[in-house]
C-alpha cells in the first residue's frame, strides 16, 4: 500500500470517528445520558426463562431449545389460530412422542404469560403425594409437563388468532413428560 493510500484510509477513519463521536456527545463535547432503554425479551427467551425458573424452583436443570420442536409448535399453533381455540387437534401424529402445552389469552398474551399460566397450576400439585387437588375443570397436567424431569428439550410458538385479537401459544416437549400422570414429574 502506498503512503498516499495510508493517508486516505487514515483521513476516512478520522472523519468516521468524528461523526460517531458527535452523534454520541452533547454540544459541550460530553456524553449525554438518556433514559435507560427497556429491554424486551424475545418470545423464545420468555418461554425459556419461564421454564427455567419453574424447573429451578424444584431442583431441575433448564431445558434446551430445539428448532424441530419449534417447527412442530409452529404447525400446531397455525392450526389453532384459525379457530382460536386450545382444543387439542386430533390425529396430529406426534401423540405419545412429544408432550404439548396449549395456551389462549383474550387479547394479546405474551410467552411469559403462557408459561405463568401453566406454572400456576403447581399450587394444586402436592409433590409429596403426587396428587393434584385442582378444582373442577382445572388440571395440574401443564405444570407437570413444565417440570417433568424426563423432559430435556422444548420448542414453542405464540400466534395471534386469525379472526380476533386473541393469542394462542404452544410448547412442545421432548422426551414426553407427564405421560398420563403415571410418574411424578420430579
Amino acid at each position: 500500500m502506498s503512503p498516499f493510500s495510508y493517508l486516505v484510509v487514515l483521513t476516512l477513519t478520522l472523519a468516521s470517528a468524528s461523526a460517531i463521536a458527535s452523534a454520541i456527545t452533547g454540544n459541550a463535547g460530553t456524553y449525554v445520558a438518556g433514559p435507560p432503554k427497556t429491554m424486551t425479551l424475545s418470545a423464545r427467551e420468555q418461554f425459556l426463562q419461564g421454564h427455567k425458573a419453574a424447573r429451578a424452583a424444584v431442583g431441575l436443570p433448564p431445558l434446551v431449545w430445539n428448532a424441530t420442536l419449534q417447527l412442530d409448535a409452529r404447525r400446531y399453533a397455525t392450526e389453532l389460530r384459525t379457530r382460536c381455540s386450545t382444543d387439542p387437534l386430533q390425529a396430529w401424529g406426534t401423540e405419545g412422542v412429544y408432550g404439548r402445552n396449549l395456551f389462549k389469552s383474550e387479547g394479546f398474551g405474551s410467552a411469559a404469560e403462557a408459561v405463568a399460566s401453566w406454572v400456576s397450576e403447581g399450587r394444586w400439585y402436592d409433590a409429596h403425594t403426587g396428587e393434584c387437588s385442582a378444582p373442577e375443570g382445572k388440571t395440574c397436567a401443564h405444570y407437570k409437563q413444565v417440570v417433568s424431569r424426563a423432559t430435556t428439550q422444548l420448542g414453542c410458538l405464540r400466534r395471534m388468532c386469525v379472526f380476533s385479537d386473541d393469542t394462542v401459544a404452544v410448547c412442545v416437549y421432548y422426551p414426553l413428560g407427564n405421560d398420563n400422570g403415571e410418574q411424578r414429574p420430579y
